[in-house]
């Protein structure tokens, strides 16, 4: 392969292969870690994608990453149908790959290290706590038991129990378990906090945060005074729980908050997953960009699927209007008009090819526009664009 990409190949060998490519459904590469020194080889997967994007339309194209995940960039993942982690080169592993590319299986997980260009990019940031989740709140030492709290509907829910408190007892909360972005219980030692406030009053009753371990924390607390005690919990960005009530007169509410149902959004071609739909459009899944693939997750928030479209067009075409009103504004007096039109006319077209170029993805970071900047990113690229004949020409003329 890095023969022909490099034109070292024979005419037979390198024709059989693009016939071979122009032919194919489907393009599956198999690929090590990426070390050009020790093996000259092994970019190949990485320069492929690179020389020969504007070949590759309407194909599938899926890496399998036999060792670790992280050696291609957000451009390279972007123009994939499915990226999975395999962590080995032998038969069993090859073997489950071919199963979930063809869904005669579903596979699952999550990276153990960051890949960039992503959702997966920050390992810190999976491992937090899961903002959509409600944290469950449990009483340990009443006639509650762990249950009590242990159903959520889709309505705002109560619990009444009957309990003999007074001043001085002390009462022991203990979180459900509480999962990161991936699913799994958060690392032992995530700090939890306990907000604890009396009705009534405005400040909440100091209290340091509680670690987690196997993803539960656990708080004791001593009701100090008559009245109402409100009790819930948040971890990070995760700061939905539970509320218990606890009345010193003997009874403790607890009540379920109403779950808010999170927008989704379509996919992005750089975190599409395999799965049944996947296979059949390569655009309605999530990339596990761990390897391992998972079904997008409803909730997902990811930017938009396609990086130009009719807003993105219409950003485009007000950006060039204003250039082009700031530029006739700026120069009609210092420039003469036959010499302002022409240049305006090279600066508007060098705009439009600037936006093409960033909608085929050709444009430097523009992966990384479309992801954190949509759909505003397009104005920079169509900014610079239009100003980079005005330079070049006026440098030309001096």
């Amino acid at each position: 392969m890095n023969a022909v990409l490099n034109d070292t190949a024979s005419t037979t060998a390198a024709q059989e292969v693009e016939e071979a490519i122009g032919a194919a459904d489907w393009l599956i590469f198999a690929m090590l870690d990426v070390d050009v020194t020790q093996a000259p080889s092994s970019d190949a997967v990485k320069q492929f994608l690179r020389l020969r994007s504007d070949r590759l339309l309407g194909k599938r194209i899926v890496v399998l990453a036999l060792n670790a995940p992280y050696f291609l960039d957000s451009t390279e993942i972007s123009k994939l149908t499915a990226y999975l982690g395999i962590y080995s080169k032998t038969q069993p592993f090859l073997e489950a790959a071919v199963r979930t590319i063809f869904r005669s299986t579903q596979a699952g997980g999550a990276p153990p290290v960051a890949v960039p260009g992503t959702r997966y990019n920050n390992l810190i940031e999976r491992l937090e706590p899961d903002p959509a989740q409600t944290i469950e709140l449990h009483l340990l030492n009443t006639d509650t038991g762990p249950t009590a709290a242990a159903t959520t509907t889709t309505e705002a829910s109560t619990a009444d129990i009957q309990a003999d408190l007074s001043i001085g007892d002390v009462i022991v909360v203990e979180t459900g378990v509480v999962v990161d972005r991936n699913g799994n219980p958060v690392p032992d030692g995530t700090q939890v906090n306990f907000r604890l406030i009396y009705e009534g009053e405005e400040l909440a009753l100091p209290i340091d945060p509680m670690p987690t371990r196997n993803g539960r924390a656990r708080v004791s607390i001593t009701l100090e005074r008559s009245g109402i005690l409100r009790v819930s919990a948040s971890s990070v960005e995760a700061g939905t729980s539970t509320l218990i009530l606890v009345n010193t007169q003997g009874s403790i509410e607890i009540v379920m908050p109403t779950p808010t149902v999170a927008p989704t959004f379509a996919p992005t071609p750089e975190a599409l997953a395999v799965s049944e739909e996947a296979a059949t459009n390569p655009e309605t899944g999530q990339v596990s960009g761990d390897g391992t693939v998972n079904p997008a997750p409803s909730s997902a928030v990811v930017r938009p699927n396609a990086r130009v479209d009719l807003l993105t067009l219409s950003l485009a075409g007000i950006t060039q209007l204003v250039m082009l009103g700031l530029l006739l504004v700026v120069l009609v007096r210092v420039m003469p008009r036959a010499m302002l039109v022409y240049r305006l006319l090279w600066a508007l077209m060098v705009g439009w090819l600037a936006y093409i170029l960033y909608g085929l993805g050709l444009v430097p970071g523009s992966t990384w526009l479309q992801m954190t900047l949509y759909p505003w990113g397009v104005i920079p690229v169509v900014f610079i664009g239009m100003l980079l004949p005005m330079v070049w020409l006026q440098l030309r003329a001096e």
